[in-house]
């Protein structure tokens, strides 16, 4: 379906109230739920767990990302639903809301981006409201997350392993540079190479980093399953690659 057809006919029924936006607070959270657990353990860690929810337009969503629907023909057959369904007021909000969360998951989103995509749904005024609740729920889980996180990962570290443990040159680097590096590296390559980094060195990393990035790494870097010994020593091994870049371009200056 052209989105130009289904913009016309949502047009004419987009008058939400605040009650209706205030109806939608849960759905949108329970999107960044899931996002945050598809983050973590990839997308059909979901699977088992469709059938238990209560809403079919969410339910067919995630079904069709679970079974590896293109994301364009996934949001599609959603914007055929709704027309389908003649929705409007809190209904129809809450179908525009799950259209995005979803395509947001399947594209791999952050889901702290996804929750401020959604947030936009309810305008200025609400946005401090609603983004309240999920900061309230947000909060706890992340406390629990850095009281938890060295008690965690005690064990699994690779850095006694032959190789795993090449960033020493970190210890040098000044705060300044730490926040260059980290801005010029995928998150990808800095949660692997976390992974094979010793206590002080992974501080060096996320005492750089904004908060949120911080917790969104650190909580990846519990959830890595087995011992991605070749990932780790990759990552590390592109770390050093950017560092010897970023020197030459002199945007880092590296104590001799």
């Amino acid at each position: 379906m052209d989105n130009m057809i289904l913009a016309k006919w949502v047009s004419g029924r987009l008058e939400f109230s605040d009650e209706d936006k205030r109806a939608c607070f849960d759905t949108a959270n329970k999107l960044v739920d899931i996002a945050q657990d598809v983050r973590l353990n990839g997308l059909l860690s979901i699977d088992e767990k469709i059938p238990s929810y209560d809403d079919f337009f969410l339910r067919g969503g995630l079904q069709m990302a679970v079974d590896s629907y293109n994301p364009d023909e996934i949001r599609k057959n959603l914007q055929r639903w709704i027309i389908g369904g003649n929705y409007r007021g809190a209904e129809l909000l809450r179908r525009l809301i799950i259209i995005e969360g979803v395509h947001g998951i399947v594209m791999g989103d952050n889901p702290k981006a996804i929750h401020e995509s959604l947030g936009a749904f309810f305008g200025e005024d609400l946005y401090d409201e609603y983004a309240g609740e999920y900061k309230a729920i947000q909060h706890v889980r992340d406390a629990e997350l850095l009281e938890n996180f060295w008690d965690k990962i005690k064990g699994t570290q690779l850095h006694n392993e032959p190789g795993a443990n090449l960033l020493g040159i970190l210890e040098s680097f000044d705060n300044q540079a730490m926040q260059i590096l980290n801005r010029n590296m995928r998150e990808e390559d800095l949660m692997y190479a976390i992974k094979g980094s010793p206590e002080h060195i992974i501080r060096r990393f996320i005492d750089n980093m904004s908060r949120g990035s911080a917790l969104d790494i650190l909580g990846r870097v519990c959830y890595i399953r087995g011992r991605m010994l070749e990932n780790v020593i990759e990552a590390q091994e592109k770390i050093l690659a950017k560092i010897k870049e970023l020197e030459e371009r002199g945007e880092i200056l590296i104590a001799k």
